[in-house]
């Protein structure tokens, strides 16, 4: 196909008015723009196919990032990133050119191994560059929280490394599209045999198969290679650590962390992993008692109970009021052995955590659960599990059998200050425990938290229920535990 004198004129005045198009539109700093027009005059007088999965790349990736800025760091494209996305391409532009004499040439390995490879590379590189803005881009604007590709471990949205399904997806199609672009220019423009026309079609999988290979590697590298923080001031992922970005201030057993702006990141899952023992001896299932911060807790009761009636036996799970909850293997196994040996209903309660929710809350949610279970045996429609095996009149709480009962003060007793430092429960782990879930401007004087403290009320003079209190003998807290006795 003979080339006209007009098609170079056609070429410059067409990638002029692209490259200021462009920089108008704000997509590209005047550097940009410059840099674009002779890699994009290069591009046409290759192949039109060629420029137009150039401009499809920059129109498509430029719209999407426009949503994409603002929830992570942007501006304007400049030369650097120009010459970065479409430099290499234009030495491939200049090589198949070269090679075919300057006019377009069907993807054919039998006639030209070199040239069809080149071609083929083109298409890639572009799919690749689609994929990974693509994926980018629409990984933000997704709904779904993104994983980092190396520990698919939940980051924010802008993260560095972080995927997403629709990500990923949008890369798929990305890549197709710059293979369909490809294929539509390439019908006005060169001519392919009959037996050399259905083979083309081979390049809508390649091409969406390399779109989401470059997300894939965009990601690999980035969560490897760079850093990515929240910036606590302009609300975005950044790039560059800096002084407004938060830092860790508190961690509870790598299942909590406090930042310095006082943002949470909270693990549901504990850091430890235990299976959970259900063999089926005992039948379970998890009801809302506070649909208005949807508490819920967990009913155990024995598949083949020992009697018609059981009585109800309460447990709260610990966790110094930061972590813990029902579902967590360890409670959970806890609940069922204590269910199957007791032969009893047991009810486990959840209850909203610190520093989100400072005490009282979790006593008043605590109550919350107890009253649940006295609405229940007035209730007409009561739990159908309860009504069926519960005995109302023997209703047992684990703090009148307290297994080391949690108690603090801002005197430290013998066993706190003499007590091993490597002990699980150690005194800073207990401090941190307090220093997050303490009311603001209160202490560990609080009487809900020391009961025997200074600003408490006695409590010689009540008439209580027998406790039982079951202390470690390594325990740190075990002197203030004995208080209780």
């Amino acid at each position: 196909m003979e080339r006209s004198l007009i098609e170079p004129l056609i070429t410059v005045s067409y990638s002029s008015f692209i490259a200021v198009g462009y920089y108008r539109m704000k997509y590209l700093d005047l550097s940009g723009a410059l840099a674009l027009f002779p890699v994009l005059v290069i591009h046409l007088a290759a192949g039109y196919r060629f420029g137009a999965m150039l401009l499809v790349f920059l129109f498509t990736s430029s719209k999407l990032s426009r949503f994409g800025s603002a929830f992570e760091e942007g501006g304007h494209r400049n030369w650097i990133q120009v010459l970065f996305n479409g430099g290499v391409a234009a030495v491939l532009c200049v090589a198949i050119g070269n090679l075919t004499g300057w006019e377009g040439k069907c993807l054919d390995s039998k006639e030209s191994t070199l040239v069809t490879s080149l071609i083929g590379g083109l298409i890639g590189h572009y799919s690749c560059l689609n994929g990974d803005t693509w994926s980018s881009e629409m990984g933000i604007l997704s709904i779904a929280r993104p994983r980092l590709i190396t520990t698919f471990k939940y980051v924010r949205r802008g993260t560095n490394g972080g995927v997403t399904e629709k990500g990923l997806l949008s890369a798929l199609s990305a890549g197709t599209i710059i293979g369909l672009t490809f294929l539509f220019v390439q019908i006005f423009t060169t001519s392919c045999s009959d037996g050399k026309a259905m083979k083309q079609l081979l390049v809508i999988p390649l091409s969406a198969m390399a779109g989401l290979f470059g997300s894939v590697i965009d990601s690999l590298l980035g969560a490897t290679l760079q850093f990515s923080g929240f910036c606590a001031v302009r609300k975005k992922v950044v790039g560059k650590p800096g002084p407004t970005l938060p830092y860790e201030v508190d961690e509870c057993r790598g299942v909590l962390r406090v930042y310095s702006d006082d943002s949470i990141w909270r693990s549901y899952k504990p850091s430890f992993n235990v299976p959970v023992d259900d063999d089926g001896s005992v039948v379970w299932k998890d009801v809302v008692f506070d649909p208005q911060p949807d508490l819920q807790l967990r009913l155990y009761k024995p598949a083949s109970p020992s009697s018609s009636i059981l009585p109800i036996f309460y447990y709260i799970h610990g966790g110094g009021f930061c972590i813990g909850s029902r579902a967590w293997p360890n409670c959970q196994n806890y609940c069922l052995r204590l269910d199957l040996e007791l032969q009893a209903v047991v009810i486990s309660p959840d209850y909203r955590l610190a520093p989100e929710n400072r005490l009282l809350t979790a006593i008043e949610d605590g109550f919350t659960a107890m009253k649940w279970l006295q609405t229940q045996a007035l209730a007409e429609n009561p739990e159908p599990r309860l009504t069926a095996v519960a005995d109302f009149s023997k209703v047992f709480i684990s703090g009148y059998v307290v297994l080391a009962p949690f108690f603090g003060g801002t005197v430290l007793t013998t066993s706190e200050a003499e007590g091993p430092k490597d002990a699980f429960l150690n005194l800073e782990l207990i401090n941190r425990f307090w220093r997050l879930s303490v009311p603001i401007g209160e202490t560990t004087d609080h009487p809900l938290i020391n009961p025997f403290g200074p600003v408490s009320r006695s409590l010689e003079h009540l008439s209580l229920d027998p406790v039982l209190v079951v202390v470690g003998g390594s325990d740190l807290l075990k002197d203030k535990r004995k208080g209780l006795c």
